[in-house]
Parts: C-alpha cells; structure tokens; sequence
C-alpha cells in the first residue's frame, strides 16, 4: 500500500490526472493521506504486540490472578516432562494467558480503540479513491502502471485482512502457542533461560 502509493505520487503522469467531478480532493492529496494510512498500519502493528505482552506481564506479576495460577500450573507440568531441576519448565507462558492478554487489549486499550478508526478511516478512504479515479475518464494519467488503482485496492484489502485475522484470534484461543521467556524480569522470580521457544498448542 505504501509502495503503490509513493510510486504513484511519484510519477510526473500523476500531475496530471483529472478525477470523477464528485472528488473532493486531487490525487495528489488522495495519495498522501493514503500514505500516511499506511504508515500508521505498519506502526501499530509492533504497537499491539507490545501492548499484549505489556498486559500479559501485568497479569503475571499478580500472584492472585488466575494467569498466574496457569503460569505455575504449566511449570510444574512442563517441569515434571522435561525433568526434576529442569530451569526451563518455569519458564512457559500457557497460550490462554496470551489469548486472554489479547482480547482485553483489543477491548479495552484506547491506542487500539484509536486504531480501530484509523482502519476504518482507511477503508473509506481507499474505495473513495478507488470510485474517485475509476469515474473519470482519465485513467492513463490518474492509474500509470496501476499504482494507484493497486493502492486502494490493498487498502481496502487490508481492513478486511485486519478485521478477519483478529475476529479469528478473539474467538479461538487455538490460534494462541505458548511462550517461553527468555530473561525473566526479577519480580515474577522465574528460573532465567536462554531462548524464546514458541510452540502451537
């Protein structure tokens, strides 16, 4: 989507398109608002990451929780495979706790809450740009080489990518492997190991 859109706002073609009379904007204009779509798709997506991993050691760090309770419960038996005295099976990290991380995130974090209109935003504005250039009749200067066709159409490709992937995570734990912590920080007091190991449940 960046790419199309950069490479496309690029080309000295471009300056001279003549969009649908509808079009509330030029394509240049349409091109950057595309791109910075773009680069807030690419930031949030380390952003949510963090954010679960951030929840998951909150939820750790409470010996009362039921994440917790999982934690300890996955140690021993991880303890009891690999062997008595083993440092590693303190270490795992159950995929419901993970899975549970990521719903509240999703809920209930105000830069997802935020992103989750940018996506939207996003979505609208690429199938605008998209009946924007494909109502004129200046398809040779306002699509050269299909760029800027191929970036709303990745645009709006994106939200439903966006939207089936996390309806699927959200309501099927089974998407979710449990995680094996490397360097544990000093207050959950886990056994330090070296290596993050993920396995699929």
């Amino acid at each position: 989507m960046l790419y199309y859109s950069y490479a496309a706002f690029s080309d000295p073609a471009s300056q001279k398109c003549e969009l649908s009379k509808d079009a509330s904007v030029g394509l240049s204009t349409w091109l950057q608002v595309q791109m910075a779509f773009a680069g807030m798709h690419i930031i949030f997506a380390p952003y949510f990451q963090y954010q679960v991993w951030l929840k998951m050691m909150e939820k750790l760090q409470d010996p009362q929780s039921s994440a917790a309770m999982r934690f300890t419960q996955a140690g021993q038996v991880a303890g009891q495979v690999l062997g008595a005295g083993s440092a590693t099976g303190s270490n795992y990290v159950p995929g419901i706790v993970i899975h549970e991380s990521f719903k509240e995130v999703l809920l209930y974090d105000i830069g997802i809450l935020f992103y989750a209109a940018v996506l939207l935003a996003s979505f609208i504005w690429s199938y605008l740009g998209a009946t924007w250039f494909a109502g004129g009749h200046d398809h040779a200067h306002c699509n050269a080489g299909g760029n800027t066709g191929s970036s709303a159409y990745f645009g709006m490709c994106f939200f439903w990518a966006a939207l089936l992937y996390n309806g699927c995570y959200y309501y099927c734990g089974c998407c979710a492997g449990s995680v094996q912590l490397r360097d544990p920080p000093p207050e959950l007091e886990f056994s330090r190991v070296p290596g993050i190991v993920t396995d699929a449940r």
